[in-house]
Order: structure tokens, then sequence, then C-alpha cells
């Protein structure tokens, strides 16, 4: 299974800035939910993290159709992606789907686990 964006083992900055793109909440909230001491700190190990990867900066926002794709793709389950945006998990699913079919990506993302 692969690692999702969020792990605890993965450094700050890395998981500031997935956040900011994937859940398009302020900087100011990632640096409380990531223990930051403040909003620049957060967003200055965003930066770091961007510029060693070479990804884009300021950090792409992502549409929610697209954010539940790439969600599902990287191991999250429909579930914890409707638990984690309070909506049932198959409106995620159908926003991705649509999503997929505009962008011509391939759908399902994966395939489903034992355990889904």
């Amino acid at each position: 299974m692969k690692k999702s964006w969020m792990d605890i083992d993965r450094p700050r900055g890395e998981r500031a800035y997935w956040m900011r793109q994937r859940t398009r909440v302020t900087w100011r909230q990632i640096a409380r939910r990531l223990n930051y001491s403040s909003t620049e700190g957060a967003r200055g190990g965003a930066l770091r993290y961007a510029h060693r990867k070479r990804l884009p900066w300021p950090v792409l926002m992502l549409s929610r159709g697209a954010i539940f794709y790439s969600a599902y793709y990287l191991g999250e389950s429909w579930y914890d992606i409707g638990h984690d945006f309070g909506i049932i998990p198959a409106r995620a699913q159908n926003a991705a789907r649509e999503w997929a079919k505009i962008h011509t990506k391939t759908w399902p993302p994966r395939e489903k686990e034992r355990w889904e």
C-alpha cells in the first residue's frame, strides 16, 4: 500500500505543501494542524519542500474532483475521503469520476484493495 501524504513520519514541509494543495485550507490552519509556531513557518517549510522537489510554487489549487481522484489513487478509501470533506463517499467518488472523464484520466484510478 502506498504511504499517505499525511503520514506522521514525513517531513512537516512536505505535509504542509500537500495539505495546502489537496485540502485548500489556509496557511494558518496548516500551521496549527502541523504544530508550526507561525504561519510563515508552515509556508516556508512548504516552499523549501517545493524547491527541493522542483514542484510548482505557489502551490496549485486543485478542484475537489482532482483532490478526490488523487487521494484515492494514493491509497485513501472513498469512506476516508468522504469523511475528511464531510460528504458521503458516493459523492466524492462521483466528483472524481466526472473529473476523470473531463480530463481523460483512467477510471478507476487504482484497483480496490481487499479490505475496501
